[in-house]
């Protein structure tokens, strides 16, 4: 399959997740309440006028979920029987297990949403805030169910935390509302340490550090932030201690680095490592450069400092850094000497947010930044008479969130929310520092009443003035809203009980972009979602004119979609039927040894994805599809974990065309897995003559070094592989497209660097050796590393004048000879005694750069000999001492 093709793939089918078992009833922070639903059924679909008559009916309150299957090994999953009908369809089941494979019971799962693709969550980061979030806890048995989603464009992640035990974070999970995603048995981990040092850059050890490790597993997030935007790991926080030195317990397993940052240096990070369970990582070493300290002070409009203040800035060349202002309003920013065209950001509660630049003349000077107070949001809410409304919901949503919150702003979280008084009067308290949205929207609405919104706010701070918007008065008129009504049966004409019923809205996703946009505009926006009664009767409130349809889905069951009806001035009432079940199931053969796990994708005609995994004995099985024609490929799953799982990633490994669904039928399909075709990388890493177990090797897409493109970025992290090489030192990758890549050798529990976040760096990613290829479908391409290493230790002294004095910590770098491309540098902290050693390292040529307070050498070009054990005495050179 060619990169472009590729490409076009992966943007057509980013909306897909991975799958799970069982049932929990719903945590705190639950939105869809089926409630008591009724209807007065009927035979055709029709417009009515007037309240339509109903009887109220006792809701189902079992019902069989779809899941898609696809266990793991050793999962112990078993076919789902029942959930609470208070969840929804959930978009995700699954069990939690505790490392010893006990079940994780009562462990805290915190679902996140988020609008577009998300690689991780960062709580501090205004830029990127979920617009869904539920909360609950496991069953004893390690059980959880995240409730129904409320639309296709969210991505999600899941957060698992239990005790002490790393956090277990499953990231960029797309859902479908109506079907469940089968995610396995998800199991915690033992955690592992890291330990290393924070150092300036003369190499003294800087005490008082603030620490963090950050996850670098699934890559920064795709944009011009690069390798420097990585997500915080939960409680993965410490200070160095009097030696420079840190230790961070309880991480999980995975790529990571460590930031640093302290008071007169600008925050830094160390290289990627990668941890195995329950590993030690030593010798962490960030570096940091001095600062040019941005100053200042925040006060109110009378002068008084304000403490608690949160402070950020961004600057060019791409960086940030935040604070929070003191007991006396005072801040610092550490910014880099080169830093410009510095945008500043201060915001607390009760405070309105400002916004301004630092000019050149202003580098260096102390700052004095004035807030404008703001009170709450006030304001009325008026019925159809315009007589005052008790007891509506308000709620404040960013402008981003409008198209959806407009319709449906039950499906959201809003930034603040309340409810009218007796008098329809109502105050909305919010803090705007809490998200980086500068324009708002205030919507109404009742469940009998249809939504209504404000006029977009903008709460920005002119000046020293506080926004305009918040001395005005906010009146909301509601109009009554319509009813749609309707009954669902199954195949067999009996009543459907416990259906889902979807009440989607059409055509409001005009103005949108991307996938999300596109799968909107086909299957509408969900505005909705009921669960029928006993007797299958439903009943949606408060409903907005415009053009909609329905969709109903039960287990065992293929869905019904109604007919497109507009709502102008009357209700609707429809009569749903659903189709007697047919799905897609079958086999994979041949030799599945060499792929991680494979993903069967069927893509109806209407380009909707339905995603499952196969399991390890080759078995798929996808029920309860609507009938029709699918295209269905087999994937191999090659980036590992859990955020590729529904994209298309990798080769296509198989695919049938127009295979039919018909009602009622299961259609068996088999896939004969020939990676003859495609192909293979292999070969066996030797260190000084012996095979070397362990070590880790990387496939990386060449030709996309140095790309700014997020698409290409997002290429080569979807394409890129790794593995160990085993107790013989060989290694293996199969079912490879006909590309070109570097192929990079790193040591063991370490990874290639530039390689993380699709090569950022413009000479591709580097590390013990690395070699570029060209494998051709159907063959076997062959590459071995024949790794000869070397020693190297020494001592540093100064020298003043002539005199040699003890010079004491500082930072030994060692950099490759320009004819060593693919050879990564190597660094290691100098002793309080002026000693150092390297790990051995390939043999040939280096240079030499040391480092201790002022002093700094930087040697001539040697040879390091394979099998040598060299070792140096180095004298830097000191300034003469004033008198």
């Amino acid at each position: 399959m060619s990169p472009a093709r590729a490409l076009t793939a992966l943007a057509a089918l980013a909306l897909l997740g991975a799958a799970v078992w069982v049932v929990l009833a719903p945590g705190q922070n639950e939105r869809f309440d089926p409630g008591a639903v009724s209807g007065s059924g009927g035979a055709s679909p029709r417009a009515t006028e007037g309240e339509p008559s109903h009887q109220e009916e006792t809701p189902g309150e079992r019902q069989e979920a779809r899941v898609e299957a696809g266990a793991e090994e050793g999962s112990g999953a078993t076919a789902l029987s029942a959930y609470a009908g208070e969840l929804g369809i959930p978009a995700f089941t699954g069990t939690l297990l505790r490392p010893d494979g006990r079940p994780a019971a009562d462990a805290q799962v915190l679902a996140l949403g988020f609008p577009g693709r998300i690689r991780g969550y960062d709580p501090q980061d205004t830029r990127r805030r979920p617009s869904v979030s539920r909360a609950l806890r496991t069953d004893a048995r390690g059980r959880f169910a995240i409730p129904e989603s409320p639309n296709e464009g969210l991505r999600w992640i899941l957060r698992f935390e239990l005790g002490s035990l790393p956090t277990l974070e499953v990231a960029d999970l797309g859902a479908t509302p109506g079907r469940t995603r089968e995610l396995g048995a998800l199991r915690l981990q033992e955690g592992s340490v890291v330990r290393g040092v924070v150092l300036s850059e003369d190499g003294q050890p800087i005490v008082a550090a603030q620490v963090q490790a950050l996850s670098a597993t699934h890559g920064p997030r795709l944009s011009k932030w690069l390798e420097t935007d990585l997500f915080p790991l939960p409680d993965a926080t410490t200070q160095t201690r009097s030696d420079g030195s840190f230790e961070l317990s309880s991480l999980p397993a995975g790529a990571l680095r460590v930031a640093a940052e302290a008071p007169g240096f600008v925050r830094d990070y160390s290289a990627a490592a990668e941890l195995q369970e329950g590993s030690r990582q030593e010798q962490i070493e960030i570096v940091l450069q001095p600062s040019r300290p941005l100053r200042g002070h925040v006060i109110g409009p009378d002068g008084a400092r304000l403490a608690g203040t949160r402070v950020e800035a961004r600057w060019s060349p791409i960086g940030e850094a935040r604070s929070v202002t003191d007991a006396a309003g005072s801040f610092q920013l550490d910014l880099p000497e080169e830093a410009s065209e510095i945008m500043l950001r201060a915001s607390a509660e009760g405070w309105a947010v400002l916004r301004r630049r630092v000019s050149s003349k202003e580098r260096d000077q102390e700052l004095s930044l004035q807030l404008a107070p703001v009170g709450a949001l006030f304001g009325r809410v008026l019925d159809e008479n315009e007589a005052p409304l008790a007891g509506a919901q308000i709620a404040l949503f960013p402008q981003a969130q409008h198209r959806l919150a407009r319709v449906a702003p039950e499906l959201l979280d809003p930034l603040a929310r309340t409810e009218s008084d007796a008098e329809g009067v109502f105050q909305l308290a919010f803090d705007p520092g809490t998200t980086n949205e500068s324009r708002y929207r205030v919507i109404a609405w009742t469940e009998s009443h249809q939504p209504s919104s404000s006029r977009t706010l903008q709460f920005a701070q002119r000046g020293d003035q506080a926004p305009a918007a918040l001395a005005e008065e906010i009146v909301l008129q509601l109009e009554p809203g319509f009813q749609v009504t309707g009954t669902v049966s199954t195949a067999d004409g009996l009543p459907a009980a416990g259906a889902r019923v979807h009440l989607r809205r059409d055509g409001s996703a005009r103005g949108t972009d991307g996938l999300s946009a596109g799968l909107a505009a086909a299957s509408g926006d969900l505005v909705a979602a009921v669960t029928a009664s006993e007797r299958g009767s439903f009943v949606f409130q408060g409903v907005a004119p415009g053009d909609y349809h329905l969709e109903a889905m039960l287990a065992g069951h293929s869905p019904d979609r109604g007919a497109n009806f507009s709502i102008v001035d009357r209700h609707w009432q429809e009569d749903l039927r659903l189709l007697h079940g047919c799905g897609i199931r079958g086999s994979v053969r041949g030799d599945r040894s060499g792929l991680a796990r494979l993903q069967l994708i069927a893509i109806s005609e209407e380009g909707r994805a339905y995603p499952t995994l196969v399991d390890p004995d080759g078995i798929f099985e996808l029920p309860d599809l609507p009938p029709g024609a699918y295209e269905v490929d087999l994937f191999s799953d090659v980036g590992g974990g859990w955020s590729g799982a529904g994209r298309r990633q990798g080769p296509r490994l198989a695919e049938q065309q127009e295979v039919q669904l018909l009602e009622g039928q299961w259609t068996d399909l088999l896939f004969e897995l020939e990676l003859t075709e495609l192909a293979e990388v292999s070969g066996t890493v030797l260190v000084d003559g012996r095979p070397a177990p362990d070590y880790r090797v990387f496939l990386v897409p060449a030709g996309h070094e140095g790309s700014e493109s997020e698409r290409e970025r997002q290429y080569v992290v979807d394409n890129m592989r790794s593995t160990a090489t085993d107790r013989a030192g060989s290694y293996r990758f199969v079912g490879l497209a006909e590309l070109e890549y570097w192929v990079v050798l790193a040591p063991p529990q370490s990874a290639a660097v530039g390689a993380i976040g699709g090569v950022t760096r413009d000479e591709g990613p580097v590390g013990l050796a690395r070699a570029r290829i060209a494998p051709e479908a159907g063959q076997r391409t062959r590459h071995d590393f024949a790794l000869q290493t070397a020693r190297l230790r020494g001592s540093i002294v100064g020298l003043r004048g002539n005199k040699e004095v003890p010079l004491r910590s500082g930072v030994a770098t060692l950099i490759p000879a320009e004819d060593a491309p693919g050879l990564r540098r190597f660094r290691v902290s100098i002793d309080r005694d002026g000693r150092y050693a390297f790990p051995p390292l390939p043999a040939g040529n280096w240079q030499l750069d040391l480092r201790s307070g002022e002093a700094r050498l930087r040697s001539e070009a040697f040879l390091l000999a394979p099998g040598a054990e060299e070792v140096r005495r180095d004298r830097l050179r000191l300034r003469e001492s004033k008198r």
